[in-house]
């Protein structure tokens, strides 16, 4: 389930408002850990395993450019 999808999941469900800022909460933390590892993978793992494996990868992609990498992927899937 998307980002997007579970906040609309949430806000339509018959949950006290307790349940509900919980669960937002935890989607938020979720968001935040995803940001995190595509920040790790843009600027220590990507620059010395990629260009490794295939030689016409730029070898320092921004922040940026692999977030839009991540987001086609899950709209792919």
């Amino acid at each position: 389930m998307g980002i997007i999808e579970g906040f609309g999941n949430v806000s339509a469900s018959k949950l006290s408002n307790d349940e509900k800022n919980r669960l937002y909460n935890m989607m938020i933390y979720i968001l935040v850990v995803k940001l995190l590892f595509i920040y790790v993978v843009a600027y220590y793992i990507w620059p010395k395993v990629m260009p490794a494996i295939f030689p016409g990868v730029n070898a320092n992609p921004t922040f940026l450019q692999l977030l839009g990498l991540c987001i086609m992927i899950g709209l792919l899937l």
